[in-house]
């Protein structure tokens, strides 16, 4: 027996944001192969909304693909499956906003320079890796206080030969 139909191709990319993420959000803002270096720059750029404030990261990222990390513009770690969001990949742990809700005294906490603007910050992470890569939909996820949020996103999924005249 032999299907007339065929499955729907798979898309070789994801989505470029991750959205929603409550009020935060991650985008892919560039992925870049340099034939003379042999290597793959990706940049992602990271916004946080206050309230509560970004305390952590994780891009999915197979074992095949961790491997050939050669740095990033923040620190990371391995995680086989972040506590929070099960995501396989590389966690970044470097908080956004300020920590703790006020000022101490010495008389007390006390509310100091409140604004009911939240200031939007973003943070444009940079991953080197050697070697050429096929792109496809991985995991991301983050967690903002108590919130624990999860969606996906374009990113790196095999190392591959680059085609004839890749960049």
């Amino acid at each position: 027996f032999e299907c007339e139909e065929k499955p729907p191709a798979y898309e070789s990319e994801g989505p470029e944001t991750a959205t929603p993420m409550g009020s935060h959000e991650i985008q892919l803002l560039s992925k870049t192969y340099d034939p003379e270096t042999d290597r793959t720059t990706v940049v992602y750029r990271v916004t946080n909304v206050p309230s509560p404030d970004i305390s952590h990261w994780v891009l999915g990222m197979p074992p095949g693909v961790r491997k050939h990390i050669l740095s990033t513009s923040e620190p990371y770690e391995i995680v086989d499956g972040d506590p929070h969001n099960s995501i396989v990949g590389i966690k970044f742990d470097k908080e956004y906003g300020s920590p703790g809700g006020g000022k101490k005294s010495s008389l007390g906490y006390a509310l100091v320079g409140y604004s009911p603007r939240a200031e939007v910050t973003s943070r444009d992470v940079i991953i080197t890796l050697a070697g050429y890569y096929d792109w496809g939909v991985v995991e991301v996820g983050l967690k903002a206080g108590t919130q624990v949020y999860h969606n996906t996103i374009t990113g790196p999924v095999q190392m591959i030969d680059p085609p004839e005249g890749a960049c």
